[in-house]
Formats: C-alpha cells, structure tokens, sequence
C-alpha cells in the first residue's frame, strides 16, 4: 500500500476522430511529502531528479521530446504544451549562474548532450517572486529512442507495472506525431517534491470498427492482462469518440488484451466544453537575399480574451532591426485596444555568438488575432562556424507565447544565409598544386636532362660547307 506522503496516478486516454485516426494520451503524476527522515520511501521517488532539484538550486524544469507533426485539422489546437520537433527545455532557477551545470545534469539524466547547441538560442524570463526562467530548444537530429527509454524509466518501475508497459519504442517509431513531457518540482521550502509525464501519440489510420482492444492498439504487448502499478491510487483508461465517453478503471476490473474496452466502459458526466485556446501561425520570409522578415499571428478563442507573454529569440546568424518591430491588431473595428499595463518592450542585443531575444506582455480581444512582425539583415559568418549541412538551412527558432502557465509555440522555421564558394579551397589547392608541379618539373628537367648540342663534335664554318657539298654530291649520284 503506498503510504499517505506518496501519490501515484496514471491514466490512459483513447480517442478516435472521425476521420479514423487515433490519438493516444498517458498520463503519470507522482507527488512525494518527505517525512522527518529523508531516506523514508527515498526509492520510489526518482534518485537523480531529487537530487537535481535539491543541489543546483532548480525549483523546476519541463523538458519535452517531440517528433512528427501534429494535424490541427483533425484534432484542433493541442491541449498540450505545443512545440515543434526536438527537443524544448524550461528551467527556473535560483541562480542563474547555475544553468549550465543544470543542462549538463539534464543531459546525463536524459542520455543525451544539451550543451552542444551551435548557436545558443536561449532567453531568461526574469520573474516577480525573483526567479529566473530559462528556455532552450534544440533541433529534431537530437532525440533518439535511448532519451525515451530515460524518460519512462523514471516512472516505470522496471517497467512491469501499469500503464507504462503499453509505451513501447515500436508503437512509437509508427505513430504520426509523438510527444513526451517530462516535468518536475519541488517547494520552496523541501517540503513536497512532484513529477509529471504526459505522452501524446497519433496514429494516421485505424480500423473502422468500434472495438478498442489493447491488442489491436498495442500489439507488442505480451501479457494477456493488464494490471494496475501496486502503488497507485488511480488508473484509469477513458474511452472517447463522436459524443460517447466512457471509463474503465484498473483497480475495480481485470481487462484482457483481447476485450472491447468500450463495452465495459462506463459513461463518464465529464464535462465537454472546451478550453481557451491560442493557434499560432509564424513565417519568416527572405529567401537567398540579404534581408528577411518574421511575422508571427496569434489567434485567441476566448470569450473574455487573453493575456499573453510573447518572447522571441533570434539567433546570433540574424542581425535584427528593432525599429521594425510592429504588434498590430487584424480586427480593425476595435477602437480602444491597447496593449496590457505595465508591460514594455524588453529587447536584449546579443554579443557575439549570444541570441537576441524580444519580450512582451499584451492582452488580446475575444475572437481577434495580433500579429507581431519585424525585419532581419542576415549576417556573413566565417567558415569555421557553419554546421556539417549548411544548405539545409539554419534553424529559426518558433516563437513563444505563455497563456495560462501553458507554452504555446508554433513550428521552426529555416533561414537560408550568405554563404561562401565553399569550391574554392578545393580550386585554390588544385591550382596551387599544379604550378608547384610545373615548376618543379620543369626545374628537375633543366637540371638533369642534357641537350643535343652538347653531344655534337663543335665543327668549323668551312668543314660544314664542305660536308654540306659532300651530302649533295652524294645525293645526286644514287640511282633512281
């Protein structure tokens, strides 16, 4: 039984549209209340993430892995924290000085390396209460299955219990989109710590009837029946399509791989009505040439509006021009919009390979849209800063909006930069190499090789006339 310091909750969310795609969500919560000993229950609670939070004065962090691309069409804007493929980093600190140490111990936690960004894209949010906030992202090329297996791992319990036996690198690797977030906190004063994972997986197709059996969802699921984590409290699995929403919970009923999960499913009153939700949409524009521009529009759903926290970072590639920067409202008929009090414009200048970032808090009207935009030069860097694949382009990062305590981000973009005759060291050494040749060549030739002439007896002037006469005289008695 788990003692009354721990919680555990985990829930399974199915839900099939219309269109017959799939949309699986997991869902872990782990909270843990130290008692007067810290070693009490100390192994349940993940070792290496109490021990981050405990020692490098980090109250919190989210790190979210993300691949594919997520189908507003089908599914409408995510109830998730929406980012584009990689990896994004939240991090609050005490110390700001402490965040490289913090990406470091991140990084072995996640198997992976977080501080081999080329260009730093990331900004601090200075916070009321006085602490920082750092957010970082990386691109795509660095999630990998063995960052997964890390993750889950910390709530997996050797992965023989739970809903956590269904997450499977297999089902991943098929899905349309997936997504896992991993989150952590701690009090401010020690005395509660709490853990979180969310796991978002769509499927393109599904099966067109209406049975949502384990095996047909998860075939690589070996057992015939599942079972609950010995120390939850909750494990729910929920069943959602068209207008029917039903439950089924672990602990009351033993549910085999082969069974139908929406006929013994029972009818939940949960409460349809939707969120308030932010779609954004940014493009950046330029092309090959020597200057670009950045348009980003965020379109709120609200009846009461929203009130937003914008931030920007741009890369160390792009010089921004500030005095281009533009926030204006698409619904023209609204005479009295202003922007929210007490929320200039925070603009940071990077130096050298340091990012340039813009902040922003502004409210947005019911049903409206802003759009925020500015113009870019591109800059020229040396050689020695260009990736492996400079021709694919430099990642641009999406911009971010905060609602709610929920991020909201819309997709990476590319930006195409100056580049050099990357040919012409191969040219200039070809070239080089061969006038060395020649000139060697020729050298040696001079110096080794004889001429005729010095092999030829030095004859005087009337001893060529009369050899001459000879050769004729010769010549013009030899029968024809």
């Amino acid at each position: 039984s788990i003692p009354p310091c721990e919680s555990f909750v985990e829930n399974l969310q199915i839900e099939k549209s219309k269109f017959g795609q799939l949309k699986v969500t997991f869902d872990f919560h782990y909270s843990w209340k130290p008692l007067d000993s810290p070693l009490i229950n100390y192994q349940r609670f993940p070792i290496p993430i109490h021990r981050l939070l405990s020692e490098n004065e980090t109250t919190q962090f989210a790190l979210q892995l993300c691949f594919g691309l997520w189908d507003d069409f089908v599914w409408g804007a995510p109830q998730h924290s929406a980012v584009p493929a990689g990896i994004d980093l939240w991090v609050t600190l005490l110390s700001p000085e402490k965040y490289e140490i913090t990406l470091k111990d991140l990084g072995r936690l996640f198997k992976t390396n977080l501080s081999n960004s080329i260009f730093p894209r990331y900004f601090r949010l200075e916070r009321n209460d006085g602490l920082v906030r750092f957010h970082d992202s990386f691109p795509k090329e660095s999630v990998s299955l063995m960052m997964l297996k890390a993750a889950t791992d910390f709530l997996s319990f050797d992965g023989k219990f739970g809903l956590i036996q269904l997450v499977d690198p297999f089902v991943i690797a098929n899905s349309n989109y997936f997504s896992l977030i991993t989150s952590a906190e701690r009090a401010e004063d020690f005395s509660a710590f709490k853990i979180t994972q969310k796991i978002v997986l769509t499927f393109r197709k599904f099966s067109e009837d209406d049975f949502f059996t384990l095996k047909s969802i998860f075939p690589r699921f070996v057992g015939e029946k599942l079972f609950p984590c010995p120390i939850a409290s909750s494990s729910m699995i929920e069943i959602l399509q068209g207008d029917f929403r039903g439950r089924v919970s672990l602990l009351d009923n033993e549910i085999s791989t082969d069974q139908n999960l929406k006929q013994i499913s029972e009818k939940s009153t949960q409460s349809s009505e939707e969120n308030c939700l932010l779609v954004i949409e940014n493009f950046v524009t330029g092309g090959i040439g020597g200057k670009g521009a950045v348009k980003c529009s965020v379109k709120c759903s609200c009846e009461v509006g929203c009130e937003v926290i914008f931030a920007q970072t741009i890369p160390n590639f792009l010089r921004p021009l500030f005095h281009t920067l533009k926030f204006s409202l698409v619904d023209n008929s609204i005479n009295e919009y202003s922007f929210a009090e007490g929320s200039e414009v925070k603009l940071i200048v990077g130096a050298g390979i340091e990012p340039s970032s813009i902040e922003k808090g502004f409210s947005i009207p019911p049903h409206n849209e802003v759009v925020v935009s500015f113009e870019f030069l591109k800059r020229f860097l040396p050689m020695e800063d260009f990736p492996p694949d400079p021709n694919r382009g430099f990642d641009f990062p999406s911009p971010i909006f905060i609602f709610e305590g929920k991020v909201y981000m819309g997709s990476n973009s590319l930006v195409f930069i100056p580049l050099p005759d990357l040919s012409m060291p191969f040219n200039v050494i070809t070239l080089t190499g061969t006038l060395v040749a020649f000139m060697i060549g020729s050298m040696i030739n001079k110096m080794i090789r004889k001429s005729e002439w010095e092999n030829k007896e030095k004859l005087s002037i009337w001893k060529k006339v009369i050899n001459k006469i000879k050769r004729k005289k010769s010549d013009k008695f030899k029968p024809e």
